[in-house]
């Protein structure tokens, strides 16, 4: 073996797939991945999701927070329609003792729920400087210091007034488009 590999080199073998260890990924590089497919390539919207619901008296006045939260993401979905872009909605969960930072794709919109001692303004100001290198980032949210590392970074931020605006906006806008497509069935019909 020993003059095989002076001749030769040395031999390398590589593992099978199965026992490779997992590559390590930025986060701008998992979803660079999964936006290469679609359409929305480019533009990234970061959204601190409880401080949008927090600046709402709408929001606030919902029995729970999950009713909120889930209200919030299919109101952000339907956005997404009208506004295309790469949504982010983050969520704190770093008050959950032992929890651990979980990603879940719900009707179009990436969700974050961030992990034990993180919070959503880390994890935001972490991405959109990552994002923000080869892409254009906004970020709704009204905490004032997020806002001005987030102009740091390049991105372009939205206060959560303006954001809910825009979201109510869409509301009416589908209303609207409902409404005129139901008076076309009804006249089909007749």
């Amino acid at each position: 073996m020993e003059i095989f590999e002076r001749t030769y080199g040395k031999i390398e073998r590589k593992l099978p797939e199965k026992m490779r260890p997992p590559r390590r990924h930025s986060i701008a590089q998992s979803f660079d991945a999964k936006t290469k497919k679609n359409k929305r390539e480019g533009k990234y919207l970061l959204i601190d999701g409880y401080n949008i619901i927090f600046a709402s008296d709408a929001f606030k006045a919902m029995q729970s927070i999950e009713q909120a939260r889930d209200t919030l993401c299919d109101m952000v979905a339907d956005y997404a329609l009208f506004n295309p872009c790469e949504v982010i909605v983050v969520f704190d969960a770093y008050r959950v003792k032992g929890g651990l930072r979980s990603f879940e794709k719900v009707r179009g919109i990436n969700i974050v729920y961030t992990k034990e001692a993180e919070t959503a303004d880390s994890y935001i100001e972490r991405v959109s400087h990552e994002l923000g290198k080869k892409h254009f980032v906004s970020v709704a949210t009204s905490d004032a210091p997020e806002q001005m590392i987030i102009f740091g970074s390049g991105a372009q931020r939205i206060p959560a007034r303006d954001f809910l605006a825009q979201l109510d906006k869409t509301q009416k806008e589908i209303a609207e488009m409902v409404k005129i497509h139901n008076a076309r069935e009804n006249i089909i019909k007749e």
